[in-house]
């Protein structure tokens, strides 16, 4: 770091080619101890170190200026201080005969350079440097204080506005006595300011949860922790509160946040209410389930004895007398009785069920078509037994394959549909 200034030497020269100086010779006085002038200039910049409302450059102004006072001649003495970017100086004398520069140091970096000039060349003693170094750090160690208290004054506005703009309540206390609260805790309980300052912090607390506050109070509880709380107008809400212990002024404080969660704990509780409902209902539809089942097996159970005692019944009871009626008839009505034996037979076996259940397409007309086909009609018989033409009985075959999914293929539709029933 440069400080800008040039050093110009101004002498005369006299008719005998000699060099003469412009200033007539003035006797610097005593060279040992710092003298009066000296101490008083440093107790004057000590003095400025009092005065809160100098800026950094409007100090190290006023320090400028003072440090010519510290001579025996100070109108001959010139001022000069660097710091960072900022530079001030008081009046340059037109010409100077010698210079004493310090650097100022700051946090172990150099940081600025402080320099005095003289119109003569006898001005400067070895004290003055060691003047010039006092000077440098008295500056360097003011200036530290002015970055840290403005560093401080910088923080304490950041936290301050943290403190009004949060929307958890904030109250500090000293030993359950509060000292102070934002904003937002004023609007969470309904309290005015003047009610909560100096009265304990437990005003707030529900009987439920008195005796853990106070516990954590006095343990210095410092983790998250749940707490039923009571409004002003007594109205009762969930909190939770987080709270850390601080050294203020001599004395240990407790800073407590609350956050209202009693929105959250409302739908936490409807949340359970629903799950328990549902697993109820899930519980309850279970034992339905159970229930059908046991009825369905129940009713399949029947069906099945009621198709044995069926065809029981048939066997011993119409059959017999289906078989007596064959021998008394001719040819040409054994056929319907013959028919009339095929019916009664598929009535006590799967065969119907097994088409309607797998075949949900056939209409009734094609289930019975299929029915007389297994039973080995030919067309023209089925076409006489049912009325129907025997152009008719054709058509409805091949929609019976197309449906059946054999269409086109070397399958015989009795064998197959024979085979229906043993499936």
């Amino acid at each position: 770091m440069t400080s800008g200034l040039i050093l110009r030497r101004k002498t005369k020269v006299s008719a005998g080619g000699k060099k003469k100086s412009k200033i007539k010779d003035k006797k610097p006085k005593d060279n040992s101890g710092i003298q009066i002038k000296e101490l008083g200039c440093l107790y004057r910049i000590a003095l400025l170190h009092d005065n809160q409302e100098l800026s950094v450059n409007e100090y190290l102004r006023e320090v400028v200026n003072l440090i010519p006072t510290a001579f025996d001649f100070p109108d001959e003495i010139a001022a000069w201080i660097v710091f960072g970017d900022f530079a001030v100086n008081t009046s340059v004398p037109d010409y100077t005969e010698s210079d004493l520069a310090t650097d100022i140091w700051l946090y172990g970096e150099r940081v600025g350079v402080l320099k005095i000039l003289a119109e003569r060349s006898d001005v400067f003693v070895d004290r003055h440097k060691n003047f010039l170094e006092t000077v440098a750090r008295a500056v360097a160690t003011h200036i530290a204080r002015l970055q840290a208290e403005e560093e401080l004054r910088a923080r304490q506005e950041r936290l301050k506005i943290h403190y009004l703009a949060t929307f958890e309540g904030i109250v500090v206390h000293d030993n359950g006595i509060i000292i102070d609260i934002n904003p937002a805790f004023v609007e969470m309980f309904g309290f005015s300011r003047e009610e909560l300052i100096g009265n304990s912090v437990y005003i707030i607390a529900n009987q439920d949860s008195l005796e853990v506050m106070q516990k954590n109070v006095i343990t210095g509880h410092q983790e998250p922790y749940e707490a039923v709380c009571r409004k002003k107008n007594g109205q009762i809400i969930h909190t939770e509160i987080i709270a850390k212990e601080y050294h203020y002024e001599g004395r240990k404080i407790r800073v407590a946040a609350f956050r209202d969660v009693s929105t959250q704990k409302k739908t936490i509780s409807s949340l359970e209410e629903t799950r328990a409902r549902l697993l109820t209902e899930q519980i309850t539809l279970r034992k339905k389930n159970i229930a059908l089942k046991e009825v369905l097996e129940k009713i399949e159970e029947e069906k099945q004895q009621i198709k044995k005692r069926l065809q029981s019944n048939v066997d011993s009871i119409i059959m017999p007398v289906i078989h007596n009626l064959k021998v008394r008839l001719d040819d040409n009505h054994r056929r319907y009785i013959d028919l009339l034996e095929d019916s009664l037979t598929d009535i006590t076996a799967p065969f119907i069920d097994t088409l309607e259940t797998n075949f949900r397409k056939l209409s009734p007309r094609e289930i019975e078509i299929c029915n007389l086909i297994k039973s080995g009609r030919s067309s023209k018989d089925i076409a006489a037994i049912l009325g129907i033409s025997y152009q008719t009985v054709d058509k409805q075959r091949t929609s019976i394959r197309r449906k059946l999914k054999i269409s086109g293929q070397a399958i015989n539709l009795e064998s197959y549909l024979k085979t229906i029933t043993t499936k």
